[in-house]
C-alpha cells in the first residue's frame, strides 16, 4: 500500500531492538534506521553500542547483497559523526546539536570537513 503512493518504506529500530529480528523484511524495505537514543526527546548521548549495532547492520546489509541506505538518528554532533559514518552509514539525521548552535551553515561546513564521505549511492 504504502509503494502504491510512490512512497518508500522504512524501518526504524530502537536501541533495545534486536537487528537479528528484522532479517526477514530488510528485502522488503528501502531504509535501516537506527536510534541511537530512545525516542521521546532531544538532547540525549548515544547509547554506548551504537557504533557497533552500526557495524553490525551495514555487515548484514551487505551480506544479504542488499543496496538500502542506513541511517542514524539521535545524538549525533560533530565529534561522533566520523566514527558512525566510518562504522557504515550512509545518513546522519543532526537535531539538536544543529538546532543549538546560532552558526547553522558553519555547524555543516565543519561536519562536512570532519567526516568522511559515506557510502551513499
Amino acid at each position: 500500500m504504502i509503494r502504491s503512493q510512490s512512497a518508500q518504506v522504512g524501518l526504524s529500530l530502537s536501541p533495545d531492538d534486536l537487528l537479528e529480528n528484522s532479517r526477514a523484511c530488510l528485502p522488503d524495505i528501502d531504509l535501516l534506521l537506527i536510534l541511537a537514543v530512545y525516542p521521546g526527546f532531544g538532547g540525549q548521548a548515544p547509547q554506548p553500542n551504537t557504533v557497533a549495532r552500526i557495524v553490525e547492520a551495514r555487515r548484514l546489509i551487505d551480506q544479504m547483497g542488499l543496496d538500502m541506505p542506513l541511517a542514524v538518528d539521535g545524538g549525533v554532533t560533530l565529534e561522533n559523526a566520523p566514527a558512525l559514518l566510518g562504522a557504515g552509514a550512509d545518513t546522519l539525521v543532526i537535531g539538536t546539536a544543529l538546532f543549538r548552535t546560532h552558526r547553522m551553515r558553519a555547524f555543516v561546513d565543519d561536519l562536512r570537513e570532519a567526516a568522511p564521505m559515506s557510502r551513499s549511492r
